[in-house]
């Protein structure tokens, strides 16, 4: 018999292997899962690309009649739908214009996530994992150019190509979270997924959020937690414990400047008088609130600054006069803000309606506290409501995004979930066997 055939491939002949499969099976699935790819990685180079990205998104969505029965055939859709058309006409009542835009951005957001989460696989959704890991790298590396740029200052606190730092930083806590699932349910990449969630821990940094912190703690913890891996869980408790520990015995070394740490009370007593001014607004409108960024729309309304800015088109006075007038995005607190934008009955209406989403993937798997996938939703749900605690980063052109298309998750069922697949042989030992079988 002969020897056979036999070619060895380059790292980088073989990535691009890797990365030439990964395209080629992304584009032969849904064009809802395509168009929800593209937007997840267009939502988070720039706010204007996201805008941009969600809407064409959307309207290529509504341009095929079998993609649009999507939108009705689950009957869990209908309460999202009535809740977003409460919401836009207590903005058109309120003549909250900024919040009617906004409401239609987010009903663009829903037509993806909906059409996504009717076709979505568990092989898309590690796919849309595996997309937001990557970027994940591209993002640090952003920061990490930005943090040297800024190296003379050590309270900077880095965007990478965010908005603001905290949206970076709650980008980063899913990104650690994936890193864990991804721990657990793919062990032969463990050392991949380790340098990804190292360098996005020094991402965080670099943002000095802190809030973030507990919630990327709390979330990673609860994914190891409900899937049983007690030593991946311990030696995290460890590490967040060391961290910790140098944290609170040297506070006022430089790399964790950007933290603030010898003004947290401050940082979070500031926040105060944003909750009591939501708590009155939602007095004045208790049922159904002021509608979609109700705040930043009274804000707005408060100070004539807006129209000084289109006078002189001073882009720094503009800022200069937002921060003077008391300029206000959100209420700092993830409840307050929506009580004040929503009133009882939207706020009711919305979390009715994301309970039925979660409950709805929770009874479809037999697995229940076991299930990686059960356990990724409710380690992402806590991260996001320890973050709502005293901020609403949900709150962004970004990151509602990318928040609300993870939640497309929730359309997976079990039957779905089955085991990985194994590697794709490399091309060298298709030849050999090829030869062989020649010979």
């Amino acid at each position: 018999g002969g020897t056979g055939l036999v070619i060895k491939m380059k790292p980088g002949e073989f990535f691009a292997h890797k990365v030439q499969n990964y395209l080629t099976r992304i584009f032969n699935t849904d064009p809802a899962c395509r168009t929800a790819l593209l937007v997840l990685v267009a939502s988070l180079l720039s706010p204007v690309t996201s805008v941009l990205a969600v809407i064409a998104g959307g309207i290529y969505l509504l341009c095929s009649r079998k993609r649009c029965k999507r939108l009705v055939s689950d009957k869990l859709n209908f309460f999202l739908w009535a809740f977003l058309i409460l919401v836009l006409a207590v903005s058109l009542i309120h003549q909250n214009y900024i919040g009617v835009a906004a409401t239609i951005f987010l009903g663009f957001c829903l037509i993806i996530m909906m059409q996504l989460r009717a076709v979505i696989t568990r092989r898309f959704f590690e796919d849309l994992i595996t997309a937001y890991l990557g970027y994940s790298v591209v993002a640090f590396l952003v920061a990490a150019i930005e943090r040297l740029l800024h190296i003379s200052d050590p309270m900077y606190r880095t965007c990478s190509t965010f908005l603001n730092p905290l949206y970076y930083a709650y980008f980063v806590t899913f990104a650690a979270i994936f890193c864990t699932y991804r721990l657990v349910v793919s062990p032969r990449s463990k050392a991949a997924h380790s340098l990804v969630l190292l360098l996005n821990i020094c991402g965080m940094l670099f943002s000095g959020g802190r809030m973030p912190w507990i919630g990327m703690f709390a979330g990673t913890l609860i994914v190891l937690m409900l899937c049983r891996r007690y030593r991946l869980f311990i030696a995290f408790c460890i590490g967040f414990g060391m961290l910790a520990a140098i944290a609170f015995w040297f506070p006022d070394l430089e790399f964790l400047a950007a933290l603030r740490l010898n003004s947290i009370n401050s940082g979070y007593t500031v926040r105060i008088p944003y909750w009591t001014m939501a708590f009155d607004g939602f007095e004045q409108q208790p049922l159904l609130g002021h509608g979609m960024l109700g705040i930043l729309n009274a804000s707005i309304q408060q100070g004539d600054w807006l129209a000084r800015f289109f006078e002189t088109w001073d882009l720094g006075r503009l800022f200069a006069d937002m921060k003077g007038a008391g300029f206000m995005l959100h209420a700092h607190n993830l409840l307050f803000d929506a009580l004040y934008n929503f009133g009882i009955i939207g706020t009711l209406l919305l979390g009715f309606c994301i309970l039925r989403y979660c409950s709805a993937m929770y009874r479809n798997f037999s697995y229940h506290s076991y299930n990686p996938m059960i356990a990724l939703i409710v380690g992402i749900i806590v991260s996001i409501l320890i973050n709502g605690i005293v901020d609403a980063e949900i709150i962004g052109l970004q990151t509602s995004v990318f928040t609300i298309l993870i939640f497309a998750m929730t359309g997976l069922r079990e039957e779905q979930i089955y085991p990985e697949p194994p590697a794709q042989k490399p091309l060298r030992d298709l030849l050999r066997r090829s030869g062989k079988k020649q010979a």
